[in-house]
């Protein structure tokens, strides 16, 4: 763990003032930050972050009484008791920073720990990742190559954001070698300040597709925030762009760094050839790289989680592993974060497709690809919570994957929320259209009101695809079937 003095912690986060009394703890000790009072233990530094539904000042009092080192505020104690946020106590032991910004704060703490790292840790490289979608995927498979030849962090889950990447930092420790960032980009400028935390040896643009469209004029300018993570690459950094993506493909990094492509389709730095899918929806295909070849049998469940291979594969190959190598542990890894992809069997045969844990235009047409491979001959029944932060372009990506929906299959729409009608517009559109018989469906009030109904339709054998952006809470059907079944 590293260690810092709690002035070098107050010069760090800008203090604006200190509780009680004045800077002058020179003492150097482990820190441990921490955003959970839940999960704070004695000499832990807490930082109250806002929210919309928990403010992390709400537990001040709490957390000073459990043996907090220092606490973390964005306003003076006096005014978090004066709005009912906490009780009034006396911080005895516990130090109390009040700063402009508690999530810049945690950045700024973060910062310096990464630059800690670097001059006097193992830090050999820092990798970031960026896409539309295949982030999370991308980082489990590196997690994995990377592991195999050093110490690695890497994010729980999909920790992308101003708080999940420098908790993700703060995880990373003097032996760590290599720390895979995802890195996520909900608006212009998220990027830059993401990086400007988490300067990159290595940068991978996977793709630039529709997610978080709402906060954005159109996909160019999502194209130039993605390419925001290139401004965060160190001198001697290197770019890994998908070539087969023309938005990506047209990126450059600054003057000095290096790129490297990967490609499903043609020839390129990393490449794929021989690309077939195994019924059970798992591509094998040949890795080809600095002029070797292996076979590689990926254990995850799509066709497009070639490229996320691939990517993965790139950065892989840079820090010094084979070909060979890179093949071999690509074959072996399966998936390691919830809700991606993972395929489970219930009772009577009823096998289902949990990919719940987000969803987009992209992400929903790839599942719905792995379907018709999955399917076979079974009922195919589609449980669709809606894509959130689409904008204006919101209802016609709601049909248009009702429509892919019907055509890739779909027997039974199960849907539920706002959008929920522009799904089934779709899917009927797309049945009529190519005169695919009667379909069924229902719109539903909640995600719970889903789990009821497919409860009520479910037969034996039946192909069960579920999937919707997280905030739908699509993910609790999944959990609960895998939980308790029928």
């Amino acid at each position: 763990m590293i260690t810092f003095s709690l002035d070098q912690i107050a010069d760090c986060v800008k203090a604006l003032a200190w509780m009680p009394g004045l800077p002058g703890n020179q003492e150097t000790r482990p820190v441990k930050i921490v955003v959970d009072s839940r999960v704070l233990e004695p000499g832990d530094i807490f930082c109250a972050l806002p929210g919309a539904s928990v403010d992390g000042h709400r537990f001040v009092d709490q957390v000073c009484a459990a043996g907090a080192a220092a606490v973390i505020v964005s306003m003076p104690v006096e005014e978090v008791i004066a709005r009912g946020m906490c009780k009034p106590f006396e911080p005895g032991d516990t130090r109390v920073l009040v700063v402009p910004d508690t999530t810049h704060a945690l950045g700024d703490i973060a910062r310096l720990h990464l630059q800690t790292l670097r001059k006097h840790g193992n830090m050999k490289t820092v990798i970031g990742v960026t896409g539309s979608a295949g982030k999370t995927t991308t980082k489990d498979l590196l997690a994995t190559l990377l592991g195999s030849q050093g110490p690695t962090i890497a994010p729980v889950n999909s920790f992308n954001n101003e708080i999940g990447l420098p908790l993700t930092i703060f995880r990373a420790d003097h032996s760590t070698q290599y720390l895979i960032m995802e890195m996520g980009a909900d608006a212009p400028g998220d990027l830059t300040y993401l990086t400007s935390i988490a300067p990159l040896d290595i940068a991978v643009i996977l793709m630039v597709g529709h997610a978080h469209l709402g906060k954005y004029k159109n996909i160019d300018q999502v194209a130039e925030a993605k390419a925001e993570i290139l401004g965060g690459l160190r001198e001697d950094g290197i770019a890994i762009l998908n070539r087969d993506d023309e938005r990506v493909r047209s990126m450059s990094p600054p003057p000095g760094r290096q790129t490297r492509y990967f490609s499903s389709l043609v020839s390129s730095e990393v490449w794929a050839s021989e690309v077939a899918v195994t019924p059970l929806s798992r591509a094998n295909f040949t890795l080809h790289a600095h002029g070797r070849q292996a076979p590689v049998a990926l254990q995850l469940v799509g066709e497009h989680h070639v490229s996320n291979a691939l990517a993965a594969a790139a950065v892989a190959l840079e820090i010094g592993m084979s070909v060979e190598d890179v093949a071999k542990v690509l074959s072996t890894t399966q998936a390691s974060s919830i809700h991606r992809m993972s395929l489970f069997t219930l009772a009577q045969d009823i096998r289902v497709l949990d990919d719940s844990y987000n969803a987009n235009p992209d992400s929903m047409q790839a599942a719905f690809k792995a379907v018709q491979n999955l399917a076979q001959d079974s009922r195919i029944i589609a449980v669709l919570g809606p894509m959130l932060e689409l904008g204006d372009s919101s209802p016609t990506a709601h049909r248009m994957i009702g429509k892919t929906a019907a055509l890739s299959g779909s027997d039974v729409l199960i849907t539920f929320g706002a959008q929920g009608q522009d799904y089934i517009d779709g899917f009927n559109e797309g049945a009529l259209g190519k005169n695919l018989g009667e379909k069924v469906t229902y719109l539903c009030e909640d995600a719970s009101d889903a789990l009821i109904r497919l409860r009520e339709v479910m037969e034996a054998q039946d192909f069960v695809v579920i999937k919707g952006s997280w905030g739908s809470r699509a993910w609790t059907i999944a959990e609960e079937l895998e939980r308790k079944g029928l």
